[in-house]
């Protein structure tokens, strides 16, 4: 195997598993903070994709259509709160993980009634820039997703470390 292609691969796969982390950096906080683990987790992550590219397919500028994509989605996990988790505050864990996969497809109904199943897409964010190393290509925004979850990791880790608010 070419030295390019290991290259590839590595960053790919490097790029790929910080998207994973900071997934699994929203579980945590969300478990770590409400003591419910949220199963729905990715379908937010999906629901707030689909918007993104709803509002930009709408004229409305990427960092615009971010911010409402994310308002519209807190939203959607306070409903999740209001409607299922507090009615239910004194279950068990386990009851409270599966009434979020329920949630989850509820979300995955809504969103296939909406947006079908057809495959959307955003253009790269920083444009059609991309970084040739070694023989290998990389898209510019890969050590852009990199920065940011090296960030959320060191600043999560302060904040539940060093902070009174994260440590209580």
């Amino acid at each position: 195997m070419e030295a390019a292609t290991v290259l590839q691969s590595l960053i790919s796969g490097l790029t790929l598993g910080c998207i994973y982390a900071a997934l699994g950096l929203g579980l945590f906080v969300v478990y770590g903070v409400t003591r419910v683990l949220n199963l729905a987790q990715g379908e937010f992550v999906m629901l707030g994709g689909m918007l993104t590219v709803s509002f930009c397919a709408m004229g409305v500028p990427l960092a615009g259509a971010i911010v409402l994509a994310v308002v519209v989605t807190v939203i959607s996990g306070a409903a999740l709160y209001v409607l299922v988790i507090r009615p239910a505050r004194n279950a068990s864990g386990a009851t409270l993980a599966f009434l979020t996969v329920g949630f989850a497809y509820a979300i995955e109904g809504i969103t296939l009634l909406v947006w079908g199943w057809e495959y959307r897409s955003l253009t790269n964010f920083l444009g059609s820039s991309s970084i040739h190393l070694w023989g290998a290509t990389i898209f510019g925004q890969a050590p852009w997703v990199v920065g940011m979850t090296v960030l959320m990791v060191v600043g999560l880790f302060f904040f539940f470390g060093r902070t009174m608010v994260g440590k209580a």
